[in-house]
């Protein structure tokens, strides 16, 4: 599979969301990546963008940015 855009959270079942980040950047560093998270302290989001993250939101707070970035990408 080959996104255009991938929605990640911190802490996912199958692994740390930071480090699937990382890898799907060395493989297409062309994709989009919003972070989508609980987790959403100053170290965790400093560390998603220098991995790349484009975006880096917060779940309790930012559903209407994640719409609007979501709609922003598909025009």
């Amino acid at each position: 599979m080959k996104p255009d855009t991938v929605i990640l959270d911190i802490d996912l079942p199958i692994g740390n969301g930071i480090d699937i980040l990382t890898e799907m950047k060395k493989i297409d560093p062309n994709v989009t990546i919003i972070m989508f998270t609980n987790y959403s302290n100053h170290t965790l989001k400093k560390m998603a963008i220098k991995q790349g993250a484009d975006f880096f939101l917060d779940k309790s707070s930012d559903i209407d940015k994640l719409t609007e970035i979501l709609t922003e990408l598909a025009n």
